[in-house]
């Protein structure tokens, strides 16, 4: 497969906010974007040529997904769009997204650092065209698969890491998943009556 001209400019990052939740400035990028798509606002309603409304349903198996999907929801709301939210028990939520009869859902993607044939079950088009395998995104690619088969047979870590990197832009770039939050430490409860080593000054050494 061919990789993605955008793949190999600049580095993708997502719109950045303060905080305050009044996302003013990318609420107008989003409009104009979608305007460039043909939807525009009518009476309040994000809408096509037809008069038909955008509409987005969320469905999450978790209520601790309300913290941080609501917020998103309200968002897309100002914009026009019939977004909603929709907590379903577990056995609801498996049958969605085995059967893919879902729109968009929420989902924690593990994996270790060095990345391989876990990334084969996440990305291979073999897999997306599989209902009820975790690759339940659907989305079908040669380029990915190239690079999974690149990663997985990998002489070496620098060509590994390499791969990896262009894996990791080809999802972003695509827009194959949106990312929500990340947390890059390890909670760790012990009972303080042990000493523990110094690796402050070990670059290779993983932990925080």
């Amino acid at each position: 497969g061919k990789l993605p001209a955008m793949v190999f400019g600049e580095q993708y990052t997502y719109p950045e906010t303060d905080g305050s939740g009044n996302n003013r400035d990318n609420l107008r990028k989003a409009l104009s974007l979608f305007a460039d798509a043909g939807w525009t606002l009518d009476d309040g309603k994000l809408v096509n040529s037809d008069g038909k409304q955008f509409s987005l349903e969320f469905v999450d198996r978790s209520p601790d997904a309300e913290r941080y999907l609501l917020p998103w929801v309200e968002n897309l709301q100002r914009l026009g769009i019939d977004a909603e939210l929709r907590i379903l028990d577990t056995t609801q939520w498996l049958e969605k997204i085995r059967s893919r009869d879902f729109e968009m859902t929420s989902y924690v993607y593990g994996s270790s650092y060095t990345p391989g044939t876990q990334m084969r079950y996440y990305w291979s088009s073999d897999l997306a065209s599989t209902p009820g395998s975790i690759a339940f995104h659907g989305y079908e690619s040669e380029v990915l698969d190239d690079l999974i088969d690149r990663l997985t047979s990998a002489d070496s870590r620098e060509e590994l890491n390499q791969v990896a990197k262009a894996l990791d832009r080809v999802l972003t770039t695509e827009h194959v998943v949106v990312l929500n939050w990340y947390f890059d430490k390890f909670r760790l409860l012990y009972w303080d009556k042990f000493g523990t080593i110094d690796n402050s000054g070990d670059p290779d050494f993983l932990g925080r």
